[in-house]
């Protein structure tokens, strides 16, 4: 209904709903040129598309990362059954194959896109922490999150709830990412943001938004206890409490990203803004070095979901025998030592731009992406006996800690 009125294109008394793609461009500009019968003869061909568009990747990106986008309705639409059918727990096993496609075609448009960075724009890399950037990150990061709160529950009945809200709170971030680059409000912070699309397009905008968010958390809050769980606290060395404790982490890095994002929207609001006003004397500014803000909280997320990935897995669910998961993991950890010491030696970090306390920071994280690399391809043949096909996650975990490493690699040598 939504996506109809937005290209519906009526005038209701003064103000116009949607955009029609069948409009004249005579009709919409006030030009002297359309004063003439054969104003079509002094039209030339332009100049093409930008040359920034001009990629394969930017063909590519944009429809997968919109593919990604929409599969996130289908957590939504799963959790919104389960909680009006009362059936709690039913949905999350049909719901799985959906949630991880959607994060796997999510997380491939997302790179896609810096692939596309990389070559084309003015960046100086793959990622800068532009706003439209975090916007589409920060639902994959809560889908993430999502995802292994279903797997808890499915072992053990656990998190439940958390896996409710995670599935509800993806898809609203979808819906604000919509509202951060259609409606302008980004204004000059991203390279990304659209002109503003006219006060009738911003106000459906912000009914789509709140209609679904408004929804999705008034039914969680509403049923919050009816949804089963269990009371008791999880056993330290057991693997869904480190689990749980990965899904928090990244659910709180998505809030963090999203509240430094949204600076911008925080100046709009009237009540906020006179309170911003009043504190700061004028409008509240994005920080000095937001890339910097970004990178010094996240490369401790890194290190700890590095750590997390590697380790976790070589506990049981329910409960874990203590000595035995120090002897499983006393391998990789020396490999991973020994490898992080010679990558040091061969091809140290020079990023000294912000001190030693950080440098150091960076090979922490370092090391915890070489770590989860070892200790998940060991996991592989040492615990699941190569079989490849109990393997998806551990090539998961250990594809995107390969992935964490190449990033400080490259990023702390520039």
């Amino acid at each position: 209904f939504f996506l109809f009125m937005m290209v519906l294109g009526i005038y209701v008394s003064d103000v116009r709903i949607g955009n029609s793609p069948f409009v004249l461009t005579r009709n919409e500009i006030n030009a002297p040129i359309f004063n003439q019968a054969n104003y079509l003869n002094f039209i030339q061909d332009g100049m093409g598309l930008n040359v920034l568009l001009r990629n394969y990747w930017m063909v590519i990106h944009p429809p997968v990362l919109f593919l990604g986008f929409a599969s996130t309705l289908i957590p939504f639409a799963y959790a919104f059954a389960g909680i009006r059918t009362r059936n709690y727990g039913g949905w999350i096993k049909p719901l799985m194959p959906w949630a991880l496609f959607g994060a796997c075609v999510l997380g491939a448009g997302i790179m896609m896109g810096g692939k596309w960075a990389y070559e084309s724009l003015s960046f100086g890399g793959y990622w800068a922490w532009d706003p439209v950037e975090n916007a589409s990150l920060v639902p994959w990061l809560i889908l993430i999150a999502g995802i292994h709160t279903m797997l808890i529950y499915k072992a053990t009945g656990r998190s439940l709830r958390a896996s409710f809200l995670f599935s509800f709170l993806s898809f609203s971030f979808v819906l604000y990412s919509t509202f951060l680059t259609r409606t302008g409000i980004l204004g000059d912070a991203s390279v990304h943001a659209f002109t503003e699309a006219g006060s009738a397009i911003n106000i459906m905008i912000k009914i789509f938004l709140f209609s679904f968010t408004g929804l999705g958390l008034f039914l969680f809050f509403r049923h919050y206890k009816n949804i089963p769980a269990i009371h008791t606290e999880e056993a330290t060395n057991s693997r869904e409490f480190w689990m749980f404790i990965g899904s928090i982490v990244f659910f709180l890095s998505a809030i963090f990203i999203i509240t430094i994002t949204s600076i911008p929207v925080y100046n709009k609001i009237p009540v906020l803004k006179d309170m911003i006003v009043k504190f700061y004397g004028g409008p509240m500014a994005m920080p000095e070095d937001p890339e910097f803000l970004y990178n010094k909280v996240m490369v401790l997320v890194g290190f700890i979901l590095g750590m997390l990935t590697a380790i976790a897995q070589y506990f049981k669910y329910k409960k874990s025998d203590g000595k035995t998961v120090l002897k499983n993991i006393a391998p990789p950890t020396l490999i991973a030592a020994l490898l992080t010491t010679l990558i040091a030696i061969v091809y140290p970090f020079t990023f000294y731009k912000h001190g030693a306390g950080f440098l150091i920071a960076i090979y922490m994280a370092f090391f915890a992406a070489v770590y989860a690399v070892v200790a998940n391809a060991m996991y592989i043949f040492t615990a699941q006996k190569g079989r490849i096909k109990l393997a998806g996650g551990s090539i998961a975990h250990a594809g995107f800690a390969l992935m964490i490493a190449g990033m400080l690699i490259s990023s702390s040598n520039k």
